[in-house]
């Protein structure tokens, strides 16, 4: 029986150490700055993660203060009305080490949708997050941001119809749930000051979009990675890229055809073509907090009849001007809308030396 007690209380006694440590932050003992290295940078970084400040590039190792550390540093010391330099010193190391902070385990990350997904109006989707440990009642905020690959510079932009719109469609919910329910389509209406009249925002349309999750009240966000695809459950025309589809290697100045497949009850539909960069990050284990390159579209025509065999000056945009040698993935959307399909895989433009 005492073996027993013995046992229980060394057991007691490791859950209490456990906790003391989960619970009790990096005591900082040192002034932080671009280029310093160490454990007090990994637990800084850490922290940063943690609320949201800071997004360390897949495969870059912790311990090395740069450019990115500095910016979510000086983002935090706005946060709660403090000189914001960048620079980790006495004033911000007193406060983390005197501060009652919520015990995190990990950084907020939507999980689904994250890119790629086709979800239908009508249909009940799981909208999923991973989230920390809070020992507070924490609460997230759900919108649905609509999506428009940005522009490269100096080239003719995409030419939307729609306006970029956000909706609510869920507020206050427990982080630790990590799950909203959502019925495709559905948002929460916004909240109308006493006296006046409201009208609602219009249901969202079919398009592209991507979830941002907040935790309530503040700015400590994620956002999914990559759009995801609203569509009707009805039949609404689509359109499919079929060439280059992946994997070709088109030279510069040469004549090739890009093909899709449209489908619609009408015969008359048109199509708008882009070309998209693809976004690239460096990999080398010395380049820390590498900042990856953002997919940015180009303009190669806009308004072409379905039924075109569009046969394309490889290299060449709208308006005759060059595109450099690279990866990237065609695009093609219904006229005037956000309804596109992409390249299931990267083509190469190359310049022929002779």
């Amino acid at each position: 029986m005492k073996n027993y007690i013995q046992k229980g209380f060394v057991i007691l006694a490791a859950l209490l150490i456990v906790g003391i440590q989960i619970a009790k932050a990096e005591t900082y003992t040192r002034d932080l700055t671009l280029g310093s290295t160490g454990n007090e940078v990994i637990s800084l970084q850490t922290f940063l993660e943690s609320k949201g400040y800071l997004i360390m590039p897949t495969g870059v190792a912790k311990g090395y203060f740069g450019a990115r550390t500095k910016v979510a540093l000086i983002s935090y010391q706005k946060s709660i009305n403090f000189p914001a330099f960048g620079f980790f010193g006495a004033m911000t190391r007193k406060h983390l080490n005197d501060s009652d902070l919520d015990v995190q385990t990990a950084a907020l990350k939507i999980t689904s949708p994250n890119g790629g997904e086709n979800w239908k109006k009508g249909t009940t989707q799981n909208i999923t997050w991973t989230a920390p440990q809070y020992l507070k009642a924490t609460y997230v905020d759900v919108r649905l941001m609509s999506y428009q690959a940005p522009c490269l510079p100096g080239y003719v932009c995409p030419a939307y119809s729609a306006p970029l719109m956000n909706y609510e469609i869920g507020s206050n919910i427990n982080i630790n749930q990590k799950l909203l329910a959502w019925y495709v389509g559905m948002t929460v209406p916004a909240p109308c000051p006493s006296g006046y009249s409201c009208s609602p925002l219009p249901s969202p349309a079919d398009g592209q979009y991507k979830v941002q999750i907040c935790e309530a009240g503040t700015t400590n966000c994620d956002v999914s990675d990559n759009p995801f695809t609203i569509s009707s459950s009805t039949v609404e025309p689509s359109v499919t890229v079929t060439s280059p589809n992946g994997g070709e290697v088109w030279d510069i100045n040469s004549h090739r055809q890009i093909a899709w497949n449209y489908v619609s009850k009408a015969s008359d539909g048109k199509v708008d073509i882009y070309l998209e960069t693809v976004q690239v990050c460096p990999k080398s284990p010395y380049v820390y907090e590498a900042v990856c390159s953002p997919v940015q579209a180009i303009t190669l025509d806009t308004n072409i009849p379905v039924e075109t065999v569009y046969t394309w000056i490889v290299g060449t945009d709208i308006v005759n001007k060059y595109i450099p040698a690279g990866n990237y993935r065609m695009k093609v959307c219904i006229a005037g809308t956000n309804k596109c399909d992409l390249s299931d895989n990267d083509f190469i433009l190359r310049t022929l030396t002779y």
